[in-house]
């Protein structure tokens, strides 16, 4: 017996040896360890364009270690770059086959139907493209898709081809593939219905080939292509059909007052000498019909209009269009116009109506608060305390938010600030918000792998809904402009606030710079929040941007401007030096400096002068005349300032209640 166990063992043994040489020849079993390393070094092959070398060590990694998955698909990914769709089928067939819930599934396929339309092989191209559009429908994946299958069947079925076509511009009239479709569907048929034309002529137009928009507009039906029609002539040139279409159209045909008839408007107010002409002549042609274009008309004129004008029209805009885009705004003003004219309890009635009707608007957390302060001027404390409890609660991360705790903390005069505190230094480390990015929690632990090995940019390619996680690549890659946008879009589209410990909240308000801030603001006794606060309003951390007038860097500093304030502070003046993070921190701290010991020592009219000009502040707050702080930040006539100054003030408490633990400072 003794003997016979020997001999197993020795077969066990020579067995394992066996499989362990063969498996370090072939690469079949490696340790975590090991793969890792040649998972890094394939990423690593990636960022410095090594594509072969990283196919290659992708390829090394075993069919039983966990990253084979995520290999494989880098396979796929790189060989469809390279061109090599023999490659790329290899590795999506593998994939899809070994790991059918892949999250890179709508990708993999979609890869794997282009290489095999790339490669001839057209059936199974057809089949996975119709697999596409039937299972992920609102994907862009399922757009392109029909492209393809257009050109897969143009030539055996002109009427479906044409269809798939039809169906790609109506849904991407400005993509890649629209003019493609486009160039195709014209060699296919000599003529199309009416409403192939208006798709065909709105996509040329989109594109600005707009001499030949106007060959298909004028074969659609008048009272669906007017507006295009209108503004392709007054892209051509032609002014005068421009107008008659426009005029005859939006009594006859403006019914449902969608973005392309709105863009009609703008076009015909653009072709008289002054907008404020066209405008007007455009209203005028809505008051004596069923126009649903008047709210959007009214809105625009709001600049040119006297102030017993104004109201007009922010009455007519709620009555008349009250589900309109423009309705909950046009109602805040009316309220608060009707506050300023010590018309308190038609305030209170307007602003119960805004927030029983519009509390998911912009304007909502405005209509709370100056319902609060109505309440106040009636000396019914508790209903105003009431007022600025919601607005905090329901809209934390708002310009009136930081007001509404003001008046519950009794702070006299929230617009000076006092906080000097300086930004911590230290890199603020943000967990990936899973939460946020509607995640499967199965998917958990195959995140955590990539994450571990720095495989980032991988997730821009995942089936779920990854907005947040280009967020967080984005931060961790040190690009806080797209940090900072995509992650504050998530967040106003969140119907319920997450609370400001929250991770998301550091995305949306990332620190940057806080050596440069800290020693600019420590020279000219500013508070570090507020510089950091500007720079994220004036530029969102991007050193290198420039405005449409010519200012530059991250506070935005006009030449000019720039060129003095380095004068009168002894220090040489160098243009290009204003993408420089340190010189132009430095000289747009100094400048705010400037303006609060020459002109305003207030931080609201220093922070009004630092965008609008303080000459124009000296003139606001002559006109305006009123010691409440809060009706003179209503009343900026320029909206740009106006918006500015709450932007400004909004991320000053952000940033406090994230980084400082602080309601008001």
């Amino acid at each position: 017996m003794k003997k016979y166990l020997i001999i197993i063992s020795v077969i066990i043994i020579a067995i394992s040896v066996c499989a362990i040489c063969i498996n370090k020849k072939y690469g079949f079993i490696q340790t975590n360890d090991v793969a890792e390393r040649i998972y890094k070094q394939g990423i690593e092959d990636i960022k410095n364009n090594d594509l072969q070398n990283a196919y290659y060590n992708f390829s090394k990694i075993s069919q039983f270690n966990t990253y084979y998955e995520t290999a494989l698909f880098h396979q796929g990914l790189i060989a469809t770059e390279l061109e090599d769709y023999d490659s790329a089928i290899r590795a999506y067939e593998t994939l899809l086959e070994k790991f059918p819930n892949t999250f890179f599934k709508e990708k993999s396929i979609y890869n794997l139907a282009v290489a095999y339309y790339k490669s001839n092989t057209n059936e199974k191209a057809y089949a996975n493209f119709q697999l596409i559009t039937k299972k992920f429908s609102n994907s862009d994946y399922a757009d392109a898709s029909n492209y393809f299958l257009g050109e897969l069947i143009k030539n055996t079925d002109k009427n479906k081809a044409t269809e798939h076509f039809i169906n790609y511009l109506n849904i991407a009239p400005q993509g890649k593939y629209a003019l493609s479709s486009i160039e195709t569907l014209i060699s296919l048929k000599d003529n199309f219905s009416p409403e192939q034309n208006l798709t065909i002529g709105a996509a040329l137009l989109a594109n600005d080939k707009n001499e030949e928009a106007l060959k298909f507009l004028n074969m659609a039906r008048l009272n669906e292509a007017w507006a295009y029609l209108s503004i392709a002539y007054k892209k051509t040139g032609n002014i005068k059909l421009s107008r008659q279409i426009f005029e005859d159209g939006i009594g006859k045909y403006s019914q449902n007052g969608n973005e392309i008839q709105q863009s009609a408007v703008d076009m015909y107010a653009d072709s008289f000498k002054f907008k404020e002409q066209g405008l007007k002549e455009a209203k005028t042609l809505c008051d004596n019909t069923k126009c649903q274009l008047n709210d959007y008309i009214m809105f625009n004129l709001l600049p040119y209009v006297d102030k017993t004008t104004k109201n007009e029209y922010y009455n007519r805009i709620y009555e008349e269009f009250p589900n309109g885009n423009y309705a909950a705004e046009a109602l805040f003003n009316s309220m608060f116009n009707e506050y300023l004219a010590g018309n308190y309890d038609n305030a209170i009635i307007k602003g119960k109506k805004h927030i029983s009707k519009y509390s998911d608007k912009k304007s909502a957390p405005g209509a709370i608060y100056w319902l609060g302060k109505a309440y106040d001027k009636k000396r019914n404390h508790q209903e105003a305390n009431s007022c600025y409890n919601k607005v905090f609660t329901k809209y934390p991360d708002t310009y009136y938010a930081y007001l509404s705790v003001s008046k519950i903390n009794k702070i006299s005069n929230p617009y000076n600030i006092k906080n000097k505190n300086k930004i911590s230094e230290k890199s603020v480390f943000i967990d990936l918000p899973i939460l946020h990015a509607n995640i499967p929690i199965n998917y958990s632990k195959k995140i955590n792998e990539l994450l571990k090995v720095g495989d980032f940019k991988i997730f821009e390619n995942a089936d779920f809904d990854n907005e947040i996680i280009k967020s967080w690549i984005a931060y961790y890659e040190g690009d806080l402009t797209k940090a900072s946008v995509t992650a504050e879009k998530i967040l106003s589209e969140a119907k319920i606030k997450p609370t400001f410990d929250d991770d998301i909240f550091k995305l949306a308000y990332p620190i940057g710079y806080p050596v440069i801030i800290n020693k600019a603001v420590e020279e000219n006794n500013i508070s570090s929040f507020l510089i950091l606060s500007i720079i994220r309003k004036e530029s969102r951390f991007n050193p290198e941007a420039v405005s449409s007038t010519g200012a530059m860097g991250l506070m935005q500093l006009m030449p000019d401007t720039a060129k003095y304030i380095a004068g009168i502070s002894n220090i040489q003046y160098d243009n290009t030096k204003l993408f420089n993070p340190d010189y132009n921190i430095d000289l747009g701290t100094k400048y705010y400096a400037y303006i609060k010991e020459n002109h305003y020592s207030d931080d609201l009219y220093a922070l009004a002068s630092y965008n609008g000009g303080y000459g124009n502040v000296d003139i606001w707050k002559s006109r305006i005349n009123t010691t409440d702080l809060d009706e003179f930040v209503e009343r900026i006539p320029f909206q740009e300032t106006k918006d500015y100054v709450k932007q400004i003030y909004k991320n000053y408490w952000v940033y406090n209640c994230i980084y400082n633990s602080a309601r008001v400072k």
